[in-house]
């Protein structure tokens, strides 16, 4: 027995932004870079790493004593986003948007702290 295959003009598509996915992914390279920069001092970032996702740009993570916050890029790919688990993986705080670097950084580690 086979399956049918939907036909075109029953598949629904939907208008993705290349640019902001391409922006987004150039933000997170951009804090992966700063971040390795920092490691061994005393600047804000230190405490956080890469960690790595198959496939995909590592995400910055900072691992506390009551979660892990980890940073993404907003949909539209001009700011960052905090996200905070538990190590239980459920949500920790709603995510928080910050536009620079130094900000969401500063916040993930005041929030897992």
């Amino acid at each position: 027995m086979s399956i049918p295959l939907a036909k075109s003009a029953d598949v629904q598509t939907e208008d993705v932004d290349y640019a902001a996915i391409a922006a987004g992914i150039e933000l997170i390279k951009r804090a992966n870079r700063a971040i390795e920069t920092r490691k061994y001092t005393d600047r804000i970032g230190a405490a956080w790493h890469s960690d790595t996702e198959l496939g995909y740009e590592p995400i910055p993570t900072r691992n506390g004593v009551r979660g892990h916050a980890r940073l993404y890029a907003t949909d539209d790919g001009r700011a960052y986003a905090v996200h905070t688990y538990t190590y239980g993986g459920e949500t920790l705080h709603e995510p928080a948007v910050r536009k620079t670097l130094d900000a969401a950084l500063r916040l993930g580690e005041r929030l897992t702290k």
